[in-house]
C-alpha cells in the first residue's frame, strides 16, 4: 500500500485562476504543462499502444510547498488541459512549484506526487514546459478486522505496509503494465505476519471501482465450513474410516456418510493442499478456500472404494455353498460368481449343497485379495 493522498481527489472542483484561453494570441505563456497519460493506463483503459497519449480535460493546479498540495491550500494557478493534453501559464513569479493534476474520472498524476516528480524549479520571464504522467486511479481502504495486526503490499509493490488491528489504511490502485481494458481493475491484496515475510500467508483477488466510489478490502476471518464427500465410481457414498483425508495440516477419516468436515476462513492460503486416500487409491486436489463463502460448503471427490475381488468358479454340475467371514453365497453348478469384498487375507469354505450320496464335498481354501489383482477361486 503506498502512502495515500486521497485528498487529491478534492481537486477535482478547483476553478480556472491565473490561466490564459488557447485562443489568446496576444499573450506569452513562459509555463507550458505536457499531460500525457501514462503507458499502462493508456492501454488498458483506452485500449491505445502509444507510449505518449494525450491527456485532456485534466485540472492542472499549482502550489509553492508540497505541504500546500497534501494540504489542499494556498494554489497559486489552475487550469484545465486542451484536446492536445496542454495547458499554459503566464504571470508566475520565480521559483519552485508543485504540480497536481486530476479529473472527475478518477485520472490523476498521484503517482508522479508520490516520487517527487511533480516539482518545477521556473525562472521568471523565461519559456519553460514540463511533462506530468497521468494515471487512472482506482480507492481502497483496507479494515483489519482479524485479531492481530497484518502487514499488506498490493500487487507486485515490494513495499509492506503495517495495517493495525482493528484499523483501516487508505491508498490506491494503478492499472498494470500489461493490463486490458477487460482485466485492469482487477489486482491481488498480498497479507503477511511481519515485514521480513518474503511469501504471504494469504492473497485475495480484488477487484477495483471503475468510478470514484472506494472500494473497502475487509479483512475478516469468516470462519465456515467445508465438507468433503467421498463417492465411489457409481457415486455411491464410501462409508466410516475407509478414507483418510489430510487438509489445512489436520489428519481425520470420513465419517458413517463418507463425509470428512473441516474449518476454513478468509485467512487461509488460497491454496490448500487436499490429500485423500483408500487402500486402492490417492487423490490430490487443491481448494482455494476463498471461493467457498457459503457457511457450509460440501466437495463431492470420486475415490476408489477400497474393496477386493473374488471369483468363484464352480466346475461341479451341483450347487455349492460358499463362506467368506460372516457371509454366504450359494453358486450354481457350472456357473461363476464375482464378489467385491474388504482386503486383506481371506479363508474360504465351499460345501457341497445338493447332489451328494452320503457325504458332501467340503474343501477350504486360503488367498489375499488385493486392490488390483482378482482372486480366483476354482472348486471342487
Amino acid at each position: 500500500m503506498k502512502k495515500v493522498i486521497l485528498t487529491i481527489l478534492a481537486a477535482m472542483a478547483i476553478g480556472v485562476m491565473g490561466c490564459k484561453k488557447d485562443d489568446d494570441k496576444t499573450t506569452s505563456f513562459p509555463l507550458t504543462i505536457y499531460a500525457y497519460y501514462r503507458e499502462a493506463t493508456a492501454k488498458a483503459v483506452f485500449g491505445s499502444n502509444e507510449t505518449t497519449l494525450k491527456a485532456p480535460n485534466i485540472t492542472v493546479t499549482l502550489y509553492k510547498s508540497s505541504d500546500d498540495l497534501r494540504q489542499q491550500k494556498n494554489q497559486v494557478a489552475s487550469g484545465v488541459t486542451n484536446a492536445e493534453g496542454v495547458v499554459n501559464f503566464d504571470n508566475l513569479e520565480g521559483g519552485v512549484y508543485y504540480v497536481e493534476a486530476s479529473n472527475d474520472r478518477c485520472f490523476s498524476n498521484i503517482s508522479d506526487i508520490e516520487q517527487y516528480k511533480n516539482e518545477i524549479g521556473y525562472i521568471k520571464g523565461v519559456e519553460k514546459s514540463f511533462s506530468i504522467n497521468i494515471d487512472k486511479i482506482s480507492a481502497i481502504d483496507v479494515n483489519n478486522y482479524l485479531n492481530k495486526d497484518v502487514y499488506v503490499s498490493i500487487d507486485n509493490d515490494p513495499i509492506k505496509i503495517l495495517v493495525k488491528e482493528g484499523k483501516t489504511v487508505s491508498g490506491y490502485v494503478t492499472p498494470l503494465i500489461g493490463a486490458t481494458l477487460a482485466n485492469y481493475l482487477k489486482h491481488t491484496i498480498k497479507l503477511y505476519n511481519n515485514s521480513l515475510d518474503i511469501i504471504p500467508f494469504k492473497e485475495m483477488e480484488i477487484t477495483v471501482d471503475d468510478k470514484c466510489d472506494v472500494r473497502p478490502i475487509d479483512l475478516r476471518t469468516n470462519k465456515r465450513n467445508i465438507t468433503f464427500v467421498f463417492k465411489d465410481e457409481q457415486q455411491n457414498r464410501l462409508g466410516e474410516r475407509e478414507v483418510a483425508v489430510r487438509f489445512n495440516g489436520q489428519n481425520i477419516f470420513t465419517n458413517n456418510i463418507g463425509e470428512a468436515t473441516f474449518e476454513i476462513t478468509d485467512m487461509m492460503s488460497n491454496d490448500i493442499s487436499l490429500e485423500a486416500s483408500t487402500s486402492c487409491d490417492y487423490k490430490y486436489q487443491s481448494i482455494n478456500p476463498y471461493l467457498y463463502k457459503a457457511q457450509n460448503n460440501y466437495v463431492t471427490i470420486t475415490i476408489r472404494r477400497p474393496v477386493g475381488t473374488i471369483m468363484l468358479k464352480n466346475i461341479s454340475s451341483n450347487p455349492y455353498t460358499v463362506t467368506i467371514g460372516s457371509e454366504q453365497y450359494v453358486v450354481e453348478g457350472g456357473a461363476t460368481k464375482t464378489i467385491e469384498t474388504s482386503l486383506g487375507s481371506k479363508n474360504i469354505n465351499v460345501r457341497q449343497k445338493s447332489g451328494y450320496i452320503l457325504y458332501p464335498t467340503v474343501k477350504d481354501y486360503t488367498g489375499t485379495v488385493t486392490c488390483d489383482e482378482i482372486l480366483a477361486v476354482t472348486f471342487p
